[in-house]
C-alpha cells in the first residue's frame, strides 16, 4: 500500500497545532508507528517521502514561482471567479491568513468528500515537483539533466494535481512548493531516527538526500534493525563506520553551533580544555571538494544551504587550482581533498577585506547578479579571495575524524598562500584549563572588538569535526552578543506587520503585529527648527527573536492607540520607502516609539544605497524619549561608516595578522625577577621572572578594567652599565629605558596582564620610550650624523646577529645581517619592529649558527644592495609573538618587496630542530615565511634539518 500525500498533510496538520516540543515528538511517534506498513525506507519511494517531509534539504530544486504566481496557477486551476479571487485576497489582509491558508478557506467550502478515496501517492507529487525544478534556470544541473525532455508543460501537471487535491491538500501542496512548512515544525533528528536509527549519522556525512539513501541501500544496513537498542545501535555504528565515511563530490554537514552570550558563558560552554579561538570572517561560507580523475581535476563547491554553486563561484576555480598546486609536484594529494573557507572579497589597492555586501557583485547566480542594482560596477582593484580554516578529508585521511589542531597542520602543509586571493584564518590556542586562559580569551574578545571583527569562534582543539556519538559544536562568540559592544543606534518604531507564519503568535492574545519596522528622522533639523512634518526613512525591520516578548506586547499595546493605516504620505508624518524593499508596513504608528537597537556591524541591503545595522535586535525601548531625540539619517550613515572604517583599517597592510600584530597591540610582559641570567638556549633570561598566578586569584575576563585595558603602570629603568656588551657609543646614552613592567592588582595578588593600544599611539611612539632598542642595533636609531661616528670596529659588532631571549618558544627565523645598511624602507621598518618589542632584548654573538655566501661589500645609502642572510633562534614567550615582531618585515621578504636576495644557493642548518618537539608545527602555522622554508627541509641523520637549493618564490 503506497503512502498517499493526504497522509503526510495529516501529520503537517498534527504538528501545526502541536506548540511544544514534546507534543511534537508524541505526534511524529504514534503517526510513523501507525503507517510504518507503507514508509519505503529504500530507493526513490524513501526519496520521495524525505522530500517531501524535508523540502529545504532539496537545494537542488528551485521552482522559481512565489504567492502572485502561484495565485494565477491556483485561479486557472480551480476556475475561480473575481469573487473568489477577492475573497482570497481579504482574507490574508483582514484575517492575517498567509496565501496557502486563504486558499483553503476558499476551496473549502466546494470539496468534494469523495476525493479523499482518490488521493495522490506522495510519488505522485515528487514527481511532480521533480519537472517543475527541471524547468527552473537556477535548479541543479544534475536535476535538470536528469529529467531531460519532459512531454508535459510542468505548469499544466500542475494545474491538473491541483483539481484532484483536496483543500487542505492544496495548503501543504503550496508550502512545499515555497519550501516554508511553518506553522508546521518538524523535528529532523526525531523523524529521521524513526525512518532508521543511522540515518541522522548519514545525514552528517552526505547532506545530500540523494546520496545518504543510496548509502543506506547498501547490504549491510538493509540487515540490521530499524530501530535497537542503544547498547546494540552503538556496536552496529561502529561496524559500518568505514562505510559512513565522507567524500568528494558530497556536501558534508555543517557542524552545529552554540551562541555564547556572555563571556562567562562562552568560558562555561567551552569547558576546562584547550580551545582554539579563530577569527569569525563576515563573507560567505564555502565547503570545496577537489575530486583529481585521470590528470584532471573537477570542482565542486558548496554554499551553506547545501546548494551546488560551482558555477556561481567560478571567480574562485583558479586561486583554488593555485593556491592547492594542482597539477604540479606541490600537490600535497592524488585523489581528493575537502576544504572550508569564506567567500571574502579584497581589495588590492588598500590591500584590506572589503564589507560583505560587495561580495554579490562578483558572485552571480546563473549568471544574473542579484541584489545589485543600486550597487556601483564592480572596481578593478578588487577581486574575490577564500579564507580557508579546516580540512575535512585528504586523499584516504577522513580528517573530519580528526583532532582540530591536527587538521589545521594538515592545512597549513595543503595550502599555498597567495597574497589577496588565498589564505587560512587567524586564530590563536588558549589553554583553559590555566589560570590565565580566561583572561586570555576575554583579551582576543576585546581585541576582536577593537579591531571591528565580527567576533570569534571556539572550538575544541582536540575534538573531531564529526563523531558518531553525536554533534561536536563550536562556540559563536559575536561582539553584539555581550551587552554594550555591539554597535548601537537609538532609531524609531514607525509601524508594524502582522506575519501569519510566526508560529509563537498564535498563541499571543492581543498580538497585531509581528514584525516591526525601524526607521530614522531624515528632515531632523526643519523638524526641530520649524516644526516641519517628519519625513522617516525606512531602514530595517525586526521580529522574534530580536526582541523580547514583552517589547513585543509593550509595542502592540503601544501601537494600538496610535496606528492609522499604512500610507506613504499623511498629514502629520511621511514614509520614505527605498524601491525594492522586501516588504513593507500595514500600519504606521503615528507617535513612533523610540529604541535602543544593537547589531553585528553595519550592511548594505540588496538593491538599496544606504547602510544600516546587520541582524538588528531591540534591546531597549526609551519611554521617556521622543522621535526628536533619536538619530537623524545623516548622522545613521555617518555612524556606519565609522564602524566600517574601523575594520578597514584592521585589514590594511596584510591578510594573516594576529592579535598582537594589529590594533591594538597586545604586550604580554612578566614580573621582574632578579634571577641570574641563563646563558645558551635558556628560557630565562635578563630581566624575565616566571609568571606566578595563584589559583586562588579572581582572573575573571569580563571585568571591567580588563575589557576597558585600563592598567596600574610601574615603571622601570636601567643604567648603561646593565648593557657591559653595548658598543662604546651606546654607552655615552644617559640612560636606557626599558620595557614597563605591568601590574594589576587583585586583592592585593599582582597578575600579568595584556596592555590595549592603538595603531596610532604604537607608531607615534619614540623608540627609545617604548623599550631600549636591540643593543645592536642601538646606535643606528639615531640621526645620521651619529651613525657615522661608529666605528669599523662597532660595525663590526654590528654584523653579528643578535638574539631575542625572551621566555619559552624557539624559533628559527632570517635576519637581513647587513644592518649597516639601515637607509632602506624595509631596513627602517625592521629596526622599529624590534626595537618596539615589548621584552628586553639581549645581544649575544654566540647564537650565530651559519652565515650565507660570506660577507657582502654593502655600499652605503644603497637600496638595491646585496645582502647577507644568517640564521638566529629567537625565543619568543608565545607563538603568537613571531608575527607581532618579526613577520611583518618577513612578508617583504617573501613578496620581494624592497629586499634583494643574491643570486646564491641556501644551505641552512637549524641546529637541534628535533628538539622543537611538538611546537614545529605550531612554530610552522605561526610563521608563515617559515613555513616556505620548512616546506624544503628534509631530515638529516644527525637531528639536524637541512636544505639544498634555491628558496621558491625567491628571485634566483
Amino acid at each position: 500500500m503506497a503512502l498517499n500525500f493526504l497522509h503526510i498533510c495529516d501529520l503537517f496538520e498534527q504538528l501545526s497545532r502541536s506548540q511544544k516540543s514534546d507534543d511534537r515528538d508524541r505526534v511524529i511517534d504514534s503517526w510513523c508507528q501507525q503507517h510504518n506498513p507503507a514508509i519505503v525506507r529504500h530507493g526513490v519511494g524513501a526519496l520521495g517521502l524525505l522530500s517531501c517531509l524535508f523540502p529545504e534539504k532539496r537545494p537542488d530544486r528551485v521552482y522559481g514561482l512565489r504567492e502572485v504566481k502561484l495565485e494565477g496557477i491556483i485561479v486557472k486551476a480551480a476556475g475561480l471567479g473575481h469573487t473568489r479571487i477577492s475573497e482570497i485576497r481579504r482574507l490574508q489582509e483582514s484575517q492575517r491568513m498567509d496565501f496557502a491558508s486563504a486558499v483553503e478557506r476558499v476551496f473549502a467550502a466546494t470539496d468534494d468528500v469523495q476525493e479523499h478515496t482518490h488521493s495522490l501517492s506522495v510519488m505522485d507529487v515528487d514527481q511532480t515537483l521533480d519537472r517543475l525544478a527541471a524547468t527552473c534556470p537556477f535548479s541543479a544541473p544534475r536535476l535538470r539533466a536528469m529529467m531531460g525532455e519532459v512531454d508535459q508543460d510542468p505548469i499544466d501537471e500542475l494545474l491538473s494535481i491541483f483539481r484532484r487535491l483536496h483543500s487542505m491538500e492544496t495548503k501543504w501542496l503550496i508550502r512545499l512548493i515555497l519550501k516554508d512548512l511553518r506553522p508546521a515544525e518538524i523535528p529532523p533528528v526525531v523523524i529521521l531516527q524513526q525512518f532508521h536509527f543511522l540515518m541522522p549519522d548519514l545525514f552528517r556525512t552526505r547532506t545530500n538526500l540523494i546520496d545518504a539513501l543510496e548509502l543506506l541501500d547498501c547490504d549491510i544496513i538493509r540487515r540490521m534493525p530499524l530501530w535497537p537498542t542503544p547498547e546494540v545501535a552503538k556496536q552496529l555504528r561502529e561496524e559500518v563506520l568505514l562505510l559512513m565515511q565522507p567524500r568528494a563530490g558530497t556536501m558534508i554537514a555543517l557542524q552545529p553551533f552554540q551562541k555564547a552570550r556572555s563571556l562567562k558563558h562562552c568560558r562555561q560552554l567551552a569547558g576546562n580544555k584547550e580551545i582554539s579561538v579563530e577569527r569569525k570572517y563576515d563573507g560567505e561560507y564555502c565547503q570545496i571538494h577537489v575530486e583529481m580523475t585521470g590528470g584532471n581535476s573537477r570542482i565542486t563547491i558548496f554554499s551553506k544551504s547545501g546548494r551546488d554553486s560551482t558555477m556561481d563561484r567560478k571567480g574562485l576555480h583558479d586561486t583554488i587550482r593555485k593556491c592547492l598546486a594542482i597539477g604540479t609536484t606541490g600537490c600535497k594529494f592524488k585523489r581528493q581533498c575537502v576544504l572550508t573557507g569564506e567567500l571574502l572579497v579584497w581589495n588590492d589597492r588598500t590591500r584590506r577585506i572589503m564589507p560583505f555586501y560587495k561580495i554579490r557583485r562578483y558572485v552571480s547566480r546563473e549568471g544574473r547578479q542579484l541584489g545589485c542594482d543600486r550597487d556601483s560596477p564592480p572596481c578593478e582593484d578588487e577581486h574575490l579571495m577564500i579564507m580557508f580554516y579546516d580540512l575535512l578529508i585528504l586523499d584516504d585521511n577522513m580528517c573530519v575524524h580528526e583532532p582540530h589542531n591536527v587538521r589545521r597542520r594538515r592545512l597549513w602543509g595543503t595550502v599555498h598562500r597567495i597574497l589577496g586571493r588565498a589564505d587560512i584564518g587567524h586564530r590563536v590556542k588558549i589553554d583553559m584549563r590555566l589560570v590565565d586562559g580566561a583572561t586570555r580569551l576575554g583579551d582576543e574578545m576585546t581585541s576582536a572588538i577593537s579591531r571591528g571583527w565580527e567576533g570569534l569562534v571556539v572550538k575544541a582543539c582536540e575534538a573531531p569535526y564529526l563523531s558518531i556519538h553525536g554533534d561536536v559544536q563550536q562556540i559563536k562568540l559575536k561582539k553584539d552578543y555581550i551587552p554594550g559592544f555591539g554597535d548601537s543606534a537609538d532609531l524609531v518604531v514607525v509601524g508594524g506587520r502582522y506575519d501569519t507564519k510566526e508560529i509563537w503568535a498564535q498563541s499571543e492574545k492581543c498580538i497585531g503585529w509581528t514584525t516591526f519596522y525601524l526607521a530614522c528622522l531624515s528632515n531632523k533639523e526643519a523638524v526641530l527648527h520649524s516644526e516641519a512634518k517628519p519625513i522617516f526613512q525606512l531602514v530595517a525591520s525586526v521580529t522574534r527573536p530580536c526582541l523580547s516578548m514583552a517589547d513585543v506586547r509593550y509595542l502592540n499595546r503601544y501601537g494600538a492607540s496610535h496606528q492609522v493605516p499604512f500610507t506613504k504620505s499623511i498629514s502629520q508624518m511621511e514614509v520614505k520607502i527605498e524601491s525594492g524593499s522586501p516588504s513593507r508596513p500595514t500600519a504606521l504608528f503615528l507617535e513612533p516609539a523610540v529604541v535602543e537597537v544593537v547589531g553585528a556591524g553595519f550592511d548594505r541591503p540588496a538593491n538599496q544605497r544606504f547602510l544600516t545595522l546587520r541582524f538588528p535586535r531591540i534591546v531597549k525601548i526609551h519611554r521617556d524619549r521622543t522621535f526628536k531625540d533619536t538619530l537623524d539619517f545623516t548622522d545613521y550613515q555617518r555612524l556606519a561608516q565609522e564602524s566600517m572604517a574601523l575594520m578597514a583599517e584592521e585589514d590594511v597592510g596584510g591578510q594573516q595578522q594576529t592579535s598582537l600584530a594589529s590594533s591594538p597591540l597586545r604586550r604580554v610582559e612578566s614580573v621582574p625577577s632578579t634571577s641570574t641570567p641563563s646563558t645558551g638556549s635558556g628560557t630565562e633570561t635578563e630581566g624575565h621572572g616566571e609568571h606566578r598566578i595563584s589559583e586562588d586569584e579572581n582572573l575573571d575576563a569580563e571585568s571591567p578594567s580588563v575589557l576597558s585595558g585600563r592598567r596600574q603602570v610601574a615603571k622601570r629603568h636601567r643604567s648603561p652599565e646593565d648593557f657591559p656588551h653595548l658598543p662604546a657609543t651606546c654607552k655615552k646614552a644617559k640612560e636606557v629605558s626599558t620595557f614597563k613592567s605591568e601590574k594589576v592588582r587583585y586583592e592585593g595578588k599582582t597578575s600579568p596582564v595584556a596592555v590595549q593600544r592603538t595603531t596610532s599611539q604604537l607608531l607615534n611612539d619614540d623608540v627609545g620610550a617604548t623599550c631600549n632598542p636591540p643593543p645592536a642595533l642601538f646606535s643606528y636609531d639615531r640621526p645620521s650624523d651619529v651613525r657615522a661616528m661608529v666605528s669599523q670596529e662597532q660595525k663590526s659588532s654590528i654584523h653579528m646577529a643578535f638574539r631575542l631571549s625572551l621566555r619559552n618558544i624557539v624559533t628559527p627565523i632570517l635576519l637581513d645581517e647587513s644592518l649597516t645598511g639601515l637607509w632602506s624602507e624595509a631596513d627602517q621598518e625592521l629596526l622599529k619592529l624590534c626595537a618596539k618589542c615589548p621584552l628586553p632584548l639581549t645581544y649575544n654573538k654566540d647564537i650565530l649558527l651559519n652565515h650565507l655566501n660570506g660577507q657582502q661589500m654593502i655600499a652605503d645609502r644603497s637600496d638595491d644592495h646585496m645582502m647577507a642572510t644568517c640564521v638566529v633562534l629567537v625565543h619568543w614567550p608565545s607563538v603568537e609573538m613571531v608575527l607581532a615582531g618579526i613577520n611583518p618585515w618577513l612578508r617583504r621578504l617573501e613578496h620581494k618587496e624592497h629586499v634583494f636576495i643574491p643570486r646564491a644557493y641556501w644551505n641552512i642548518i637549524f641546529v637541534e630542530w628535533k628538539a622543537l618537539g611538538s611546537l614545529k608545527e605550531d612554530l610552522v602555522e605561526s610563521s608563515p615565511t617559515l613555513m616556505d622554508f620548512v616546506q624544503g627541509y628534509v631530515e638529516c641523520k644527525d637531528g639536524s634539518l637541512g636544505f639544498s637549493g634555491r628558496r621558491p618564490g625567491v628571485p634566483g
